[in-house]
């Protein structure tokens, strides 16, 4: 099994979103971008095709209604970003 190259959300924070690429795809990775804590989308070439991969770490249960509902509007933004259009609904 190769080695992974890990990419957080936050450097020097405990909680947050993060991923790992395998060594064979470290050069690949075109695009990082970090919505929030919680959400990191990244944009990989794989062959002649881009790969867009989205993590997110969600929000537990016991967390305030606003700050799932923040959660879900970042996340809405960043598959529109990646779609391309201007909403979901």
């Amino acid at each position: 099994m190769g080695t992974s190259c890990g990419i957080r959300s936050q450097i020097g924070r405990r909680n947050g979103v993060g991923s790992l690429v395998g060594k064979e795809l470290v050069d690949c990775v075109v695009e990082v971008k970090r919505k929030s804590d919680r959400i990191m989308a990244i944009k990989v070439m794989v062959g002649s095709e881009i790969l867009n991969v989205v993590s997110v770490y969600a929000p537990q249960m016991g967390l305030s209604d606003n700050v799932k509902k923040q959660f879900c509007e970042d996340l809405d933004m960043v598959i529109q970003d990646i779609l391309g259009v201007k909403s979901l609904s």
